[in-house]
Formats: structure tokens, sequence, C-alpha cells
């Protein structure tokens, strides 16, 4: 048997040899052009979710809507994270950490690095997970803090997140109910599998101009500092050409949050007082998403769902809905780019998106600007000849001197009338032509860049 050198050489003549041969027949339709599960788009990745929150069982037991929640905080966390199902089984609570604006998530084995060789808290296995506050639906965030207020762990010392075994072949079972449902039998379903969140995440960050490059580089394999909470960003579902790129989680305020621990995490969630540290942070986050969310969860859910039945739910007793109902409008705050009042900064945020949100804001003063001047220039000149005129008809005596005609004076107000609408024209005008050359030609030619998620 040969060895060495020559062993090599020879393998690797026999594997150009078969690529030669597999592109061969790809190029005259023999062999498929595509080979494994076909990558899933953004439209149809938003789809799965809402249809992993609307699954449903014909019995009043335990599994109606569980399984529906398990399957959308499944689906999130390998879009969010492009990972494999196979995570599924190997994330536990200590696994979660929450640091200023996102989610932590360490995943200790992946395809490329099967050993966890390189698994710590600042490797590249720590992906950032972000929440998307206007898209619910597949908000990653609200799906993983749907999913833990929901399950009953009592003071079990199992630290796993998706409670049981093999949540591999469950993720699988469960996204084959959703792909049978009525309306996914098209075309573009039959291919689908667990693996195309995977590919789809990724074949998405390689989609956006301006994104982050190679994405293999910075999601899969060795991340820079800050390229992986871009990524994070991005696939969460915020819109790189949106001003509201920066938005930051809803989130307690001070005493909203004293009002939390004032009645005790323990009693929103079962097993608090077993939990990690690191998950324990995170706790006060998702449950903050519940609690803005809170209306938009009553039209997701029906009122026999599982969900309702969760301790987050009657911590209050008959008032828990009132009660939410006020933290969400008195204690919860919302906005973009930094919190005030706790220091919360946005990350993941490129310097050339924040100048295009400053640039929009600039436009978006200058038009209101202009407006306001328009509606100004409008009214002086409409009210203040009519004004002189109205002035000098209730003061005029004769005193000796040639009295003018009423027409005179009209004759004075419709030149004075002309004679403005004339120079503000021309003020407007020359703001207008200013306004063009601020814009870009893009905006001039009315062409742009997609939608993303």
């Amino acid at each position: 048997m040969p060895s060495g050198s020559t062993l090599n050489d020879r393998l690797s003549r026999l594997i150009k040899g078969y690529g030669r041969v597999v592109t061969q027949k790809k190029s005259t339709g023999v062999m498929k052009l595509k080979e494994g599960k076909s990558v899933l788009a953004v439209r149809e990745y938003g789809i799965i979710c809402e249809k992993m929150t609307q699954i449903r069982s014909d019995t009043m037991a335990r599994e109606i809507g569980s399984t529906g929640l398990f399957g959308f905080a499944g689906t999130t966390i390998m879009w969010n994270c492009c990972c494999r199902s196979e995570t599924l089984d190997i994330l536990h609570l200590e696994h979660f950490d929450w640091e200023n604006d996102c989610l932590k998530l360490t995943i200790l084995k992946t395809k490329m690095d099967q050993g966890g060789v390189d698994a710590d808290i600042f490797s590249p296995r720590t992906r950032h997970i972000f929440a998307a506050p206007n898209k619910p639906m597949s908000c990653p965030i609200l799906a993983i803090a749907l999913y833990a207020f929901s399950q009953t762990r009592m003071r079990t010392c199992h630290t796993k997140f998706f409670l049981g075994n093999d949540q591999k072949q469950r993720f699988g079972q469960v996204l084959r109910r959703v792909l049978s449902t009525e309306g996914m039998q098209e075309e573009v379903w039959r291919d689908v599998g667990s693996h195309s969140f995977r590919k789809g995440s990724v074949t998405h960050l390689l989609g956006i101009p301006g994104g982050p490059g190679n994405s293999k580089d910075r999601c899969i394999g060795t991340v820079e500092p800050g390229n992986d909470q871009y990524c994070g960003r991005i696939l969460a579902g915020n819109n790189t050409k949106s001003e509201n790129f920066d938005v930051l989680p809803p989130h307690f305020t001070r005493e909203g949050l004293a009002r939390i621990y004032d009645i005790g995490m323990h009693k929103f969630i079962d097993g608090y007082d077993t939990f990690p540290d690191s998950y324990k942070r995170c706790l006060p986050m998702f449950l903050a998403q519940i609690v803005y969310h809170l209306d938009r969860l009553k039209d997701m859910f029906p009122s026999h769902h599982f969900l309702w039945g969760s301790p987050v739910f009657a911590v209050k007793g008959s008032r828990t809905m009132q009660f939410l109902q006020e933290l969400k409008e008195h204690h919860i705050s919302f906005c973009r780019g930094e919190c005030e009042e706790c220091g919360m900064t946005c990350s993941g945020v490129p310097m050339h998106v924040m100048n295009v949100a400053e640039i929009r804001k600039l436009r978006e003063s200058q038009e209101q600007g202009t407006k306001l001047l328009h509606d100004t220039v409008l009214n002086v000149s409409t009210s203040l000849p009519q004004d002189i005129y109205q002035l000098i008809i209730r003061n005029f005596e004769v005193n000796g001197a040639i009295p003018l005609a009423q027409r005179d004076l009209e004759k004075l107000r419709e030149d004075l009338t002309s004679m403005m609408n004339t120079g503000f024209s021309e003020i407007m005008q020359g703001l207008l032509t200013s306004r063009l050359r601020m814009q870009g030609p893009e905006e001039l030619t009315g062409r742009g860049g997609g939608g993303e998620l």
C-alpha cells in the first residue's frame, strides 16, 4: 500500500477527479445543482416563526402550546446563532448571560470546533443575540423569554435550557409538523430542513451591501471585536438602512425593577433560586420583553393557551394583567442609542450606520424648519396686507388733505401682497435648491437598496 506523500498525492488527484465528474454531471443536468437542504430566505424564516406560534393541540393537555413555544425559541436561536439543531441539546443555563443591550450565548461545541477547544466567554463561540422590538413575531429575545418563563423547573438540578432528551429530533418533528400544515405545500418548502436556518442566516449576512462581509469568519469562525454584534443586530431583524437600527431592547426603569424585586423574581418563574447567576441576569430583560409585548401576545395566543398558565401571569392573582399593564405604561423604557436613566448603550452599530442616522435626523429637522417657514410666510403674506388695509380704514382722517378712494387702498393692498409673495417665493426656491444639493444621487434618481427582515 502506498504511503506518505505518494498516498496524499493520489488522494488529492482522486478528489479533484471526482470534483470534475460532479461538475460535469451538474452542467449536463444529470445531477441536481444544489445538494442538501435548501437555503431559507428571510421571508420564509418569518413565516416559520409565525407558524410555530400557531401550533395547537386538539386536547386540553399540557402540549397545547408548549411545543409551539419550544419550536419558536429553537427557530430563532438557530437563525440568530447560525448554528445547527444539535446546539439545542447542549444549551445549559450557565451558557446564558446578559451584557449591556444583548444576550450572550456561549456555544461549547460547533461544527468547526467539535472538541470545544476555543469555548470560553471571550471566544468566537460566544454569540450576541439582540432584540427586535418592532418585530415580535420573529424577535429572538421574546421567543427565548416566552419559553423560559413558561417552563416548570421547580427545584430540579437539571440545568438544560430545553428540557428533555434529543431536542434535535424533537425540533425536526416540530418543523415537519409545521411544513405539513395548510399553505406550506409549495415547492419552496420541499427541501427545507433544520439545517436550512444556518444556511439562510449566513446567506442573508453575505447578501447585505456594506454588511459584515465574510460572515464565515465573523459569525462561524474567527470573530473580530464588534463584528459579531453587528451580525446579531442584522439577524434579529433590525434594518441597516433604518435610523432605528440602534434600537435598545425594552427594559425596566429603576423604579420598575425595584417593584419586581420587591415582589420577588422567584414568584415570576419556577426554580429561580437554583439558577446560576449569569442566567439570573437575563431574567429581568426577558420579563421586560414579555411585559412590553403584552398586547401583542394577547393577539398571538388564545386565552386557553399554555402560556397564560405560567407563574408570570398569576403573580398578582386576578389583578395580574392590570399589574403588568401598569408596568408597561409606567415602568418600561424604550429608546434608541443610549438610555439616559440606566446608561445602556447600543452595541454592534458601525460608524457609517450612525452617520446615516445623523444625516436623516438633519434632513428631518430641515424639513420641519422649511415647513414651519413656509406656513409662516403664507400666513404673513395673507394677513399682513389685510391688517394694514384695516388699520388705515379705521384711522384715516381728511384734515384738509385730498381723501384717498377706497379703491386706492385696495390697489395698495394688492400690490403689497404681490410684492411679498414674489419675495417669499424667491426665498423658498433658494431653500429648495439648498435641500436638493444635500440629497445624494440615489434619492435624486429614486434608486436605493431593498428592505430587510
